[in-house]
């Protein structure tokens, strides 16, 4: 078949509906592994009448449009998250792919890469929805995540071996000393460790030149969505618990599970922020490093 003669839309449609599948998967893992679950068995269910969801019914992004975001049993409705999570999956899916096909010719390095990187923003979206549910980065996706991704971006040369160290180190210390002092001033947790280790793997795959702006993105988007929620007295559950970690933390009542009175006092997340920074960061990196460096 010749390839060439296919329309220029195809590959990235293709791109699409294949990053959107794994969003539908990164929905289940976002629901399962904060409760303990398992990720793979048993297959996706409606989480008010147990009815198990068809294939058909469970399409990406088309599926929740098409039922109308409701159960098509019990017609019990499903979070429009689910969508939003398929279609910025897939959208990632689309990027990367334009990404690297600008880049120049196709290769099996490339090729490699573009799968690493997909896979690499892909667990930064799961790890935003679950520390917006739980307040939790568990560490087998941030430690475990910068292993793997550091060896994979290494192994396609994507990145250096300095570039990884460098970044890594420089997104772990930076905000662990800003917590570790924090809780030396305040007697208590105010930006966890765990979001030191979100940003000790972004610096692995991005380098440590890539921490200036996305901090700087992620601290103003944050003050900005504060800022609303303040305005428009919007509040929000207080998180669910993470089986294993939160239910055996003695400050996660006293700092997360507060009267709804005072619940508009108590810190969002960060690790959204630094996710969405990080997908950003990665995308406009033309635009801000001649800016930034000069070159």
């Amino acid at each position: 078949m010749d390839f060439s003669a296919l329309p220029g839309w195809y590959w990235p449609t293709l791109a699409f509906a294949w990053g959107a599948i794994w969003g539908s998967f990164g929905n289940v893992v976002i629901h399962r592994l904060p409760r303990g679950l398992s990720v793979v068995h048993p297959p996706s269910a409606c989480p008010a009448c147990g009815a198990r969801i068809r294939p058909w019914h469970n399409l990406p992004v088309v599926s929740w449009l098409w039922l109308r975001g409701r159960c098509a049993s019990c017609r019990a409705p499903f979070s429009p998250r689910y969508a939003v999570i398929e279609a910025l999956c897939g959208a990632l899916g689309a990027g990367v792919f334009l990404h690297f096909d600008a880049a120049g010719a196709w290769s099996p390095w490339v090729a490699s890469q573009a799968v690493v990187v997909f896979f690499f923003l892909w667990s930064l979206v799961i790890l935003a929805g679950i520390d917006w549910d739980t307040f939790i980065l568990p560490d087998t996706l941030t430690l475990g995540g910068m292993v793997v991704f550091g060896v994979f971006a290494w192994g396609t040369k994507f990145s250096s071996l300095t570039e990884i160290g460098l970044g890594a180190s420089a997104g772990f210390l930076s905000f662990a000393s800003v917590s570790f002092l924090y809780r030396i001033i305040r007697g208590r947790e105010g930006l966890g460790l765990g979001d030191a280790k979100l940003l000790a793997l972004i610096g692995a795959v991005l380098g440590p030149l890539a921490l200036i702006p996305l901090v700087l993105l992620a601290a103003v988007q944050g003050l900005l969505v504060a800022l609303i929620f303040l305005v428009f007295r919007l509040r929000r559950e207080p998180p669910a618990v993470y089986k294993g970690i939160s239910e055996e933390d003695p400050e996660f009542d006293e700092l997360f599970r507060s009267p709804p009175d005072s619940w508009m006092l108590t810190p969002m997340p960060f690790g959204p922020f630094l996710s969405l920074a990080a997908l950003e960061v990665f995308f406009t990196r033309p635009l801000w490093e001649p800016l930034l460096f000069g070159y």
